[in-house]
Order: C-alpha cells, then structure tokens, then sequence
C-alpha cells in the first residue's frame, strides 16, 4: 500500500504504474489455456486481471494493487480450478498443469456424468467503461478538493457535527480501476477495463446520540451521485454538495430530538432506499441462483425462496409491488460488456410483478437444468481477481414506484410507525432469516418524526417479511446499495454486487433486543 499526503500535486497514474500491462495479461491468459490443453484437458477458461483501489480522504490518499487468476479445466466429465495471485508466464503454467493433473485424478469418481456446459458464442473483443475523465489521470489534490464544496459550507456542516458530543464527521471515496482477461479454448479473448466509484460522506455520533455508539451513518444518497461505473465526473455533479448540505442540516435536526428506547413488539417500518437495497442484496438476490435453488449450496449458501426451479418458474413469488432486473450496463455498479464465463451481458428481467421470470445461471447450471427452465443465459456470473464465478449479477435494480411518493409520503401513508435510515442487514447461514441494524431510527406518529429510537433491532424471516411489503417509493428515493458475499474456493475474499433500490414500506416487522446496546 501507497500513501499520499495532500499537496503531492502528481497524477496517480505517475506515481504507480499497473502492475501488468494489458498484452501480459493477455499473454498469460493465452498461455495458461495452451498449457492446460498440451497436459490432456478437454477444455479450459481463465480470468486474469489486475486492480488498483485508490481511497481518498481529506489528508490524502492511499493506493492498493492487486492481481490474480481462477483457471477452470475440465477431463473425461471431471473439473478443477486452480487459483493463484501472480500471473506470470512461469506461476500460471504451472497452475494449469496442476489443474489438469487433479483432474484426471478425479476422472473415476465423474464415470458417468454427463456435465455439460451451455453453448454460447465464442467473443472476441475490447470494452472499457465510458468516462469523460479517468480518475486516475487526475491528481491527489483534485481528488481531495473533489470531496468538500468549493465555499467550504459542506466542511462547515462536518465542523458542526464534530462540535457534538463523540462526533466525527469527513468525506470519503474509494475508486477501483482494473484490466479483466478472459479466455477460453473455445477461442473466446475479451479484455475490459473496468471503473467503479464508492463515495461516502458519513457522520459517527457516539452516545447518547447514537443508538448504535461508534457506528456511522452515511449522509450520501444522492441519486446521480451514488456507487457507479465511470469517471471522475461522476462525483462532481453540480447538486451533490447541495444535496449533502441539506442533508447535514436534515440530521443534524434530529440530534436535538429527545431520545428514547424502542420498545419490542411489533412495528409498521419505512425503510430507506439503503437498507431497503441491503435486505434485498441480502435475501433475494443471492437465492436467484440456480445453483442454490437446485440445493447444490444447502450446506454453505443455504437455502433459497426459489426452489424447486422446475415449478417456481412463471409463479408469482413477491408482492405485485416488486420488480427487479439484473443490471450490467453503464452507469450501473460493476458495469461490464461479458461476464466471467465470457457471455454477453444483457439486461436481464429477474422478478416482474412479483412473478419469477428467470434465475442466475451460469454455463454449467444453465446447461444442467435447461435454458426452457431457466431462461436465457444473461451473463451474469462474476468474481473477484483469484476467485471462481459465481452467479452473483454486480448490480440488481428495482423498479421504484410510478407516482410521486417520497420518504416523507411513505411516512405520511404509514401513520405510526419507525423510520429506518442507512446500515445494513444479516442473514443466518440457512438463508431462514436474519435482522436489519438501522444506523438511525426516528420515531413517526401522524406520519412525522417526533423522536429518535435506540436500543433495538428488527429480526425477519425471510418467507414472511417479503409479503408485508406495502408501498416503494419513487425514484427520488432510489438508492444503490453495497453488499458483499463470500467467494466460493475461497471464503476469504469478499465477492462484491449491488442493488439499487428505492425506499419501501413494510407492516408488522419484530423489533427484538439489540445486543449492540449499551
């Protein structure tokens, strides 16, 4: 790791260079495929990449890079992969020689099995995420002045909350910039440049003005400045400090509400367009997997709400209400032109109207079940660098309401109730249920906030909460949503998607004792 203090004036991309270059990359890809084919593999893919992540923060910023490859081979109906973090012509050679040589030893065990995977264009080809300015072409100053308002009446806010007993306050970016190859002995040779951008403006209230001490509460949820692909001119949008101000005065409104415990029982919740996208990148969206909903991760992923797929297909699942799609295109988070098997990606329709219209499959589960069971093959699968694919999409989105309905309305519509802003949500490892940590819950009678809660938190099952589900809200309160999954062959690394989402009400959700309390 890197660090660099404000005022060092040069451009990131001068001070660090990639560690591989595009050809080497591409190099090692080919070269990996070729070896695995010369020790007797049948067939083979690969994934090589490099990234950097770049952290900005008011006194600087600090450079990470990383690289890594997941190759797949496949032998007389048995498959292995093998991993590895540095991608040279010797280390993934001799990878693909061992990948193949644990196959083999696995081909007695795979007599008879007729694995296939599904058939789809060979692709060749480069993509690179549209930007207007690279943010790695830019300085650690620019960055740095990027992150308060050219008057300073953001900076002036922060100072406010920071004036609070246990307060902190600052704003944050976090960039990704990277260079993904994926071949295959199809003939199949992509290579995508890919950026995303994770802002953050966030405010630590310690007691008595958090119910949660130490935990932050996140100030952004602008809608055209929210975690994306492209440049840095995505974080300069003319209304984002605005927005932030209004924010800032917004909470720093409720710090002088009088607070009290929530009680436990049970409550009508308005949940904001963050955690509202947390509990559905949380519960739904990884049991859209095939794999899991044919029950191949019962005993690591758990269960899913989809399963059997042979009859769930076509079957109102949700509310009406609840629609969603998997989203690959640009600006969207984690925006790329073929997933990580080298299949198109393509908008695709999941959940429509409540009615479950397709699954994430991957080649091998597509191929398995069948495409008249599952639907077209989307390109969905991903991974992070020395992972294998996972049929996890990077982003989800969810349709918001047609009509005007703020969170204010949602209030308003709700009566009495809690008002949840920002956190995040757990599940257990059976996928049954879990509960959702509000960073902020604000009281609502005669739908307005009357005082802030602490305290508690809110448990759910996961075949119930979905069918209390009442009201989204517009786009005006479309947030995207962070969430992070283990990799499979490698629980260590956090596999990374997101779901965009507006702000929605629920009835009747359990509010049960808090262990974070103090």
């Amino acid at each position: 790791m890197w660090a660099f203090p404000r005022g060092t004036g040069r451009v990131i991309a001068n001070l660090v260079a990639p560690p591989f270059p595009p050809e080497l990359l591409r190099t090692a890809a080919t070269t990996a495929i070729e070896a695995a084919i010369h020790a007797g593999a049948e067939w083979a893919d690969i994934r090589v990449g490099e990234e950097r992540t770049l952290s900005i923060f008011g006194h600087g910023g600090e450079l990470q890079l990383g690289c890594g490859y997941s190759l797949r081979v496949r032998v007389g109906g048995a498959e292995a992969f093998v991993t590895g973090a540095d991608p040279t012509i010797v280390d993934i050679t001799t990878a693909a020689q061992r990948a193949v040589a644990t196959a083999k030893s696995l081909v007695p065990t795979a007599a008879g099995t007729t694995d296939t995977l599904a058939k789809v264009p060979v692709v060749k080809g480069e993509w690179r995420v549209p930007m207007a300015i690279d943010p790695f072409a830019i300085s650690i100053d620019d960055h740095v002045a990027a992150q308060v308002s050219s008057d300073g009446e953001f900076d002036r806010h922060l100072f406010r909350f920071q004036q609070l007993e246990n307060g902190m306050a600052g704003a944050s970016c976090r960039w990704k910039q990277g260079t993904k190859v994926f071949a295959s002995s199809d003939g199949s040779l992509v290579t995508q440049y890919l950026t995303t951008v994770e802002p953050h403006a966030e405010v630590r209230l310690g007691w008595p003005w958090r119910a949660h001490p130490g935990e932050p509460f996140s100030l952004f949820g602008m809608k055209s400045v929210v975690p994306c692909s492209g440049g840095f001119e995505m974080i300069t949008h003319p209304d984002r400090y605005a927005y932030m101000q209004a924010r800032a005065e917004e909470l720093l409104s409720y710090t002088a509400l009088p607070a009290v415990p929530l009680e436990i029982g049970r409550q009508d919740v308005v949940l904001d367009g963050d955690l509202h996208g947390q509990l559905i990148g949380t519960v739904i969206v990884p049991t859209l997997s095939l794999n899991r909903a044919l029950g191949n991760e019962i005993d690591v992923g758990g269960t899913s709400l989809f399963s059997p797929p042979e009859s769930m297909r076509g079957q109102a699942v949700l509310p009406a209400l609840l629609s969603c799609r998997a989203a690959p295109d640009a600006p969207h988070y984690g925006a790329a032109a073929w997933d990580d098997e080298g299949v198109a990606t393509t908008p695709s329709p999941l959940i429509v109207d409540g009615v479950l219209t397709n699954y994430l499959a991957s080649r091998a589960t597509a191929a398995f079940h069948g495409e008249r069971n599952v639907g077209p093959l989307p390109g969905i699968t991903q991974s992070q660098l020395g992972a294998l694919p996972t049929e996890l999409p990077p982003c989800v989105a969810v349709a918001p309401a047609n009509g005007a309905s703020s969170i204010a309305e949602l209030c308003k519509q709700m009566g009495n109730g809690i008002l949840a802003l920002s956190g995040y949500v757990s599940t257990d490892p059976s996928g049954l249920g879990g509960y959702i940590y509000p960073w902020m819950m604000l009281e609502v009678r005669q739908g307005t906030v009357t005082r802030r809660l602490y305290g508690q938190r809110m448990m759910y099952s996961t075949k119930r909460i979905f069918k209390t589900l009442t009201a989204l809200g517009d786009a005006g309160t479309q947030y995207t949503a962070v969430c992070r999954e283990f990799s499979p062959g490698v629980p260590w690394v956090n596999l990374t998607h997101a779901v965009s989402a507006p702000a929605a009400l629920y009835h009747n959700i359990d509010i049960v004792p808090s262990h974070m309390q103090s």
